[in-house]
């Protein structure tokens, strides 16, 4: 879990201040950040059916790190849009399922929901520490500035590959909990997945949440940069991030015991409508950094809520699939639409007025809430904030 979010603290925040060193306009930039949601959109079901129908992850996931590695090496000798728009897109189909796979094999383990937060808090550490090592080393005078991270990535995902040895498929002496009938298509394996109408009301809430929130963070390190603020600053303010994520995961045992998961999601839903009216209303480094306290809820808890969502409502034979399927809906629309939806704005107004758009869009997440909410109850005859 720590290798996987090194990975992202290398990739998220410094990505686009890596393109715009080479010359790249924000409006490239938004297009380019868009091209991992189209290769997940791809990939990330193609993957989970191999996980849980014909191979197994941890065989998967040191492939895919292997062929990262390469990417890693080849991307910083591209520099034309074109050919970065290919290397965006290879990178992305053999890396973004990753995550996803990781989280379904935590869950599959004995006690599995108590033990994410905890170990999902180790990718938080992780993140933060990659992202200031970055930021620190491209800022050096004399240094390799910010195409550092491309060594950086190699580095990580080498290892990452390595420590799939170590790391057992599913618990001691278990073995799969139901055996795959690797006859069952691919298409079946989706149809199941998406038979509940509660899954399905849930992943149209989740796509509205997070349409804006991906190009937001991404974009937060250019908004600094316009104010006046450093590479550095851009890695802490992804680190105060961080590290507020990291108290959802370090208490998340003793909240998901207490609270139901519906009161949990609207929670995150106003935090993000807060967070990015803050972000318009005061364009500020100090005020940037401290509203990314508020990504504890927006993305700490909404992402913990979801994970646990889709493990308990999805049948165990396909569980990977529906981590991958989350993914596609948590990562891939945001990254797509909403990166095009900036390529747009940006071409008449600045990156600040791209908050105003997602506190709006934000706002949307609201009554879609409350559908997940009446569907769950009913199917679930459960209500209230506190788990009796």
């Amino acid at each position: 879990m720590a290798l996987a979010f090194a990975m992202i603290g290398l990739y998220f925040p410094m990505f686009p201040l890596y393109f715009r060193s080479i010359g790249l306009s924000p409006s490239q930039i938004a297009i380019l950040m868009a091209v991992p949601g189209v290769s997940t959109l791809l990939a990330n079901q193609i993957w989970g059916y191999l996980t849980d129908v014909q191979l197994n992850r941890r065989t998967v996931i040191a492939l895919m790190c292997l062929v990262a590695s390469v990417t890693a090496v080849l991307f910083p000798r591209f520099e034309t849009f074109g050919a970065l728009l290919i290397m965006m897109g290879v990178n992305s189909f053999f890396s973004d399922g990753r995550i996803p796979m990781v989280n379904a094999m935590v869950l599959a383990n004995r006690k599995g929901e108590e033990r994410f937060g905890p170990i999902r808090l180790c990718g938080s550490m992780a993140f933060v520490l990659s992202t200031i090592l970055a930021g620190r080393l491209s800022d050096m005078e004399g240094g390799p500035g910010i195409r550092v991270i491309f060594p950086m990535l190699v580095v990580v995902n080498l290892s990452w590959a390595a420590m799939m040895y170590f790391v057992k498929d599913f618990p001691l002496g278990q073995g799969r909990k139901v055996a795959p009938d690797r006859r069952v298509s691919i298409l079946q394996v989706q149809r199941i997945l998406l038979r509940k109408p509660v899954v399905r009301s849930f992943l149209i809430f989740v796509l509205i949440f997070q349409l804006a929130h991906h190009i937001s963070l991404i974009f937060q390190g250019l908004l600094i940069k316009d104010v006046g603020g450093s590479t550095t600053d851009v890695a802490i303010a992804y680190s105060i991030g961080a590290v507020a994520e990291m108290i959802i995961f370090i208490f998340s045992r003793k909240l998901l015991a207490s609270v139901r998961l519906m009161p949990l999601l609207l929670a995150a839903a106003l935090a993000q409508i807060i967070r990015w009216a803050l972000v318009f209303t005061f364009p500020t480094v100090p005020v940037i950094f401290a509203t990314n306290c508020l990504h504890m809820f927006t993305f700490g808890l909404m992402y913990l809520t979801a994970v646990v969502f889709m493990n308990r409502e999805v049948p165990p034979e396909v569980r990977s699939s529906g981590q991958t399927i989350l993914a596609i809906v948590y990562g891939s629309f945001g990254m797509i639409l909403g990166p095009l939806l900036g390529s747009i704005i940006f071409q008449f107004l600045s990156i600040r007025w791209w908050y105003a758009f997602a506190t709006i869009v934000a706002c949307l997440a609201l009554p879609l809430w409350y559908r997940v909410r009446t569907g769950y109850e009913r199917e679930h005859n459960v209500s209230g904030f506190w788990v009796r």
